[in-house]
């Protein structure tokens, strides 16, 4: 699973990395722009999002988040606690707030229990093109009713192409946004053998490939009933 901990708070972004790490694949950011930035590319199954940020406050992001559609999960982190402040929270998309100072162990609870609440919905979140069908919260990945089975990177690239239907997606764009790489020249290779992995196991057994090559550009995903 994939989290989003945005906060200007260095010395406590990097205690939350240490304590979540082992569990989660964990982004981070220090300014709002960058954190909607990143909610907006990448698949997070939970955002921690800090509310007094240096740039735009974390109320203005997750508005931002919402009103583009972004339907993650959201705790916002805060060291406020009047009414006022939590209702306007809730009312800009938030799912829940956490007061400052807190331990570990009741924001552990606070995830879990959003990942708990999203798992629940999860047959309004499933991604679907065509007869496949993704669920994000159980990482699982099924095809005309068939499972495939996918290796973690596998998985997370066929998300992303998913997630970006119909939209060319370039080696690059999946090296920054799947494996947060910069040397993106050296690791295309790397690309496009997960890509055929992808295709063998996505496509091949199956009558219409959804894989498409986008000449020039990189890789799309397209629905085959799908009108352009």
């Amino acid at each position: 699973m994939r989290l989003l901990i945005v906060d200007d708070n260095v010395f406590l972004t990097e205690r939350l990395e240490t304590h979540l790490e082992d569990r989660f694949t964990i982004d981070t950011a220090y300014t709002g722009v960058e954190g909607e930035e990143l909610a907006k590319t990448r698949p997070y199954d939970v955002v921690i999002l800090d509310l007094g940020l240096p740039d735009i406050s974390g109320e203005e992001v997750c508005a931002h988040l919402r009103q583009a559609g972004m339907m993650m999960p959201i705790l916002i982190l805060t060291a406020e606690s009047d009414t006022d402040t939590k209702v306007r929270l809730f009312e800009s998309g938030a799912d829940d707030y956490l007061t400052k100072p807190f331990e570990f162990a009741e924001l552990d609870a606070r995830i879990y229990a959003l990942l708990r609440r999203r798992q629940a919905d999860s047959p309004l979140s499933l991604l679907e093109v065509g007869d496949l069908i993704i669920n994000p919260s159980r990482r699982t990945v099924t095809r005309g009713g068939v499972p495939i089975h996918l290796r973690r990177k596998e998985y997370e690239i066929l998300e992303y192409l998913v997630r970006n239907l119909g939209k060319p997606v370039s080696p690059d764009m999946i090296l920054r946004d799947v494996w947060d790489r910069s040397d993106t020249d050296e690791r295309k290779p790397t690309v496009r053998v997960h890509i055929k992995y992808l295709r063998d196991k996505v496509d091949r057994p199956f009558t219409k490939p959804l894989i498409k090559t986008a000449h020039g550009v990189g890789y799309t995903i397209e629905d085959h009933d799908m009108v352009l």
